[in-house]
């Protein structure tokens, strides 16, 4: 019974902290996008395709901190939220091998930041 409750609780905190994503910076595979997410809450993102740009503001995360209801009624989550100039964007964040999938769950807003919320492959970059 003790190795039964002690392996619940691992699994347990295994899934709480997958609704976190480690601070740091996270670089497209392709070089054009960039996130850096600071340990205060702080976000900087950067775009590398026709001209370098750049956009400063906030993020938040956690577990299903955002999400889309379905037709049928089911909710698709994300576990994080960034907030640039008028833009807020919801994205899934999951770890597979040693990349990092970004995914978009929504997008509102016009802007820099639209462009900073896509489908993507990342890797952590220097710090």
């Amino acid at each position: 019974m003790l190795k039964f409750t002690i392996a619940a609780l691992l699994i347990s905190a295994a899934t709480s902290a997958l609704g976190q994503v480690a601070p740091g910076t996270y670089v497209s595979l392709d070089g054009v996008l960039e996130h850096q997410l600071k340990p205060t809450g702080d976000y900087v993102g950067k775009r590398r395709d026709e001209q370098e740009t750049s956009g400063a503001r906030v993020y938040q995360q956690g577990a299903d901190i955002c999400w889309v209801t379905r037709e049928d009624g089911s909710r698709k989550t994300g576990d994080l939220m960034l907030y640039v100039g008028e833009v807020q964007c919801c994205l899934s964040v999951a770890q597979i091998s040693d990349k990092f999938t970004f995914e978009q769950i929504w997008v509102e807003g016009v802007g820099f930041g639209y462009g900073m919320c896509k489908n993507q492959v990342f890797q952590r970059g220097q710090e």
